[in-house]
């Protein structure tokens, strides 16, 4: 078989993910309501890959979605701190699925087994049968994989990265990254490794010394913190190293042939593309356009199925969630994650302490800056306290509303006293998706200005390859640093509380 052939791998969920926490504006359909930003953007990434690539062979690998993966047998904290996703990914995941199988791309899973592991067994294979393989990924758990004959493509900057680029890239080959990754462990997916011990680090000792076990020989050659981490924490090597090595060995229904790809099947999309009203998608296949979506379409939206299963797999849409921003090693911060038990937080509930927040709050020339509200959307939410911070570990919450019978400041009073300071250009503010706060306080009369970082758009702008933009991961992975969860703060379902509810000891602690 000629070397022509293509066969592109796409690593499903993490590019469903992706595009569910791009930093893109929320879509909905304009025929059914239904929430649309992860099927649109996802679709249009589908489209760039079959436009820019022309693809011999094209398939889908996903997660099964189930419990009974394989790693967990034997080690039964293997991503245990995974948090479901929203509600409203559910339902685009399904409509993404159904768009990619009228598409006449086949999905494989297999229960029991990660994406990552049906992924190497299929690019094992190809090899064998001399196709040319690239994975449409850019999860750190797939180099391993990486040989002559596959490669990894990254779809958004139309990069294909081989052998050499990715040693370039991070300072390992494909050889080497089970011991790298076996000496790094991971936070997110609870892999035990050597704490203090980043990409960078783990990229240098394995170049010197081989495995991460040879390590262990020379342990009088590290310096003395490094090396109590690894005296400390050596147990964790050979479960480590069972968690990250992919299976290349998968017995599942692949069929080659059954890939080949010849086209999109316009048709199938059509009625998808209209009901969601994708007008400019449907130029991009040739399909005429009508004047004006009508509410009449046969096609209804894909029903909520039961309660998503949190994915056992691999995730990572256009990356993973645990690689480093833009080849950057994380920090290694020694032992565990730090908690708030870590942190100064002061709950300013008293005239005292709010004249003695203010003077400081006005010496600042730079600060972090939260809103907490009583709903999701942000013109929705009624605001509930402001959260500050102008040094590390320290932090300020300023409660506006909280439970019946408690003792806050008057709202129009705390806000009379900030809104100066919040908008004033020349006093710099930062904070995490910032345009949701902004959103807040203008509702509340205030409009913020001098916002010099948003860290959300920042980890974008830095590594669109990454599975999420939330706080609480990118906290964990390049702080060391566990955020609270916000379902600890106002539980789920049937029983979540508002914020305004839950008590002003707990809430200043989270913001």
């Amino acid at each position: 078989m000629p070397k022509s052939n293509s066969f592109y791998i796409i690593d499903g969920h993490a590019h469903i993910y992706r595009a569910y926490f791009a930093p893109f504006r929320d879509l909905t359909s304009p025929i059914n309501n239904e929430p649309t930003k992860a099927t649109y953007v996802f679709t249009q990434m589908l489209l760039n890959l079959i436009e820019q690539r022309k693809p011999d062979y094209l398939a889908m690998v996903i997660d099964s979605g189930d419990e009974t993966v394989f790693r967990k047998e034997f080690f039964p904290q293997y991503k245990a701190n995974r948090t479901p996703p929203p509600d409203d990914f559910h339902p685009q995941e399904q409509r993404i699925l159904q768009i990619v199988k009228d598409a006449g791309v086949p999905i494989y899973a297999k229960p029991g087994f990660e994406a990552d592991d049906l992924i190497a067994t299929m690019a094992r294979e190809l090899c064998e049968q001399d196709f040319e393989v690239y994975l449409v990924s850019k999860d750190k758990d797939l180099r391993q994989l990486l040989t002559p004959c596959v490669h990894m493509y990254d779809v958004q900057t139309n990069e294909v990265i081989d052998e050499r680029k990715l040693e370039e890239k991070v300072g390992y080959g494909p050889r080497e990254a089970v011991e790298v990754q076996t000496l790094m462990g991971d936070n997110i997916d609870n892999v035990p490794g050597i704490p203090g011990v980043g990409e960078k680090t783990a990229a240098k000792l394995i170049k010197k010394y081989g495995t991460a076990d040879a390590v262990l020989k020379h342990l009088d050659e590290l310096t003395p913190k490094l090396r109590e981490n690894f005296e400390k924490n050596a147990g964790n090597l050979a479960m480590a190293r069972r968690l990250v090595t992919l299976k290349s060995d998968v017995d599942f229904d692949f069929s080659v042939e059954a890939c080949r790809f010849t086209g999109l099947n316009n048709e199938a999309l059509k009625p998808h593309f209209e009901l969601l009203g994708f007008r400019n998608l449907l130029s991009r296949l040739g399909v005429e356009v009508d004047q004006a979506p009508s509410a009449a379409k046969p096609q209804a939206a894909v029903k909520p199925a039961a309660k998503y299963q949190p994915l056992a797999a691999s995730e990572s849409l256009f990356g993973d969630v645990s690689v480093p921003l833009s080849g950057h090693a994380t920090p290694a911060v020694e032992g565990g994650p730090q908690t708030c038990a870590d942190c100064k937080y002061t709950l300013i509930d008293t005239d005292e302490k709010f004249a003695d927040f203010l003077a400081q709050l006005h010496k600042a020339k730079r600060f972090a800056f939260d809103t907490e509200t009583d709903a999701l959307g942000a013109m929705q939410g009624g605001l509930v306290g402001m959260s500050f911070s102008w040094e590390a570990g320290v932090g300020y919450y300023v409660p506006v509303k909280g439970p019946v019978g408690c003792e806050i400041l008057d709202c129009d009073r705390v806000l009379r006293e900030v809104k100066p300071i919040l908008e004033n250009a020349k006093i710099e503010k930062v904070g995490h998706n910032l345009k949701y706060d902004i959103q807040v306080m203008r509702q509340a009369g205030v409009h913020v200005r001098g916002v010099v970082m948003d860290t959300m758009m920042a980890a974008f702008l830095i590594d669109a390859g990454r599975l999420r933009y939330n706080i609480n991961d990118l906290s964990l992975e390049l702080l060391n640093f566990r955020k609270i969860d916000t379902a600890e703060l106002i539980g789920k379902g049937k029983k979540q509380i508002r914020m305004d509810q839950v008590a002003l000891e707990r809430i200043a602690t989270y913001a």
